[in-house]
């Protein structure tokens, strides 16, 4: 039988993870919200909190500047981070939304050679019913999805409210 893994974002404290870790969560997610402040002690007792329970430690940083992103796995060591940038995934231009994807997933490849032993999350942002032209949105969500599964270990399917 498959497990099913349960996540939780947002937490920040180390009382609330310990909490939560005693409910039987699977991940637990911090979130750093600032590219200039990323660096909080409280997210990173929390992170070693949940490692300590045996829970798995995630990370959004809500910025895509690679220095920090780098500097604040180093400093964290969560379990996994968790990529959540959207997609290119509505039709377009395709030259614009190659260029996102070769990013997004030299990002994930960066990680990876730096921080082996730390896991990578990727959102797909799925559109709700009656967006139009559902069948080439579909199509690129599978394309985005391929192109950067080679550098995920997992993906978290996410419902995208407008575009």
């Amino acid at each position: 039988m498959i497990k099913t893994l349960v996540q939780i974002y947002e937490v920040q404290e180390p009382a609330e993870a310990e909490a939560i870790v005693a409910l039987g969560v699977d991940h637990i997610g911090s979130v750093l919200l600032s590219n200039d402040s990323w660096k909080v002690e409280s997210i990173r007792e929390t992170v070693h909190t949940i490692q300590r329970a045996g829970a798995k430690s995630g990370l959004i940083p809500i910025f895509g500047n690679e220095p920090n992103v780098f500097q604040a796995l180093d400093y964290y060591q969560p379990d996994f981070v968790h990529f959540c940038e959207a997609l290119p995934i509505f039709p377009g231009n395709k030259e614009t939304p190659l260029r996102k994807i070769d990013a997004l997933a030299a990002l994930q490849i960066q990680v990876k050679d730096r921080f082996p032993q730390i896991e990578i999350m990727r959102s797909l942002s799925v559109p709700q019913q009656g967006v139009g032209r559902e069948s080439e949105v579909l199509n690129n969500i599978l394309s985005c999805t391929k192109l950067l599964a080679q550098f995920s270990d997992y993906f978290l399917i996410d419902t995208l409210i407008g575009n």
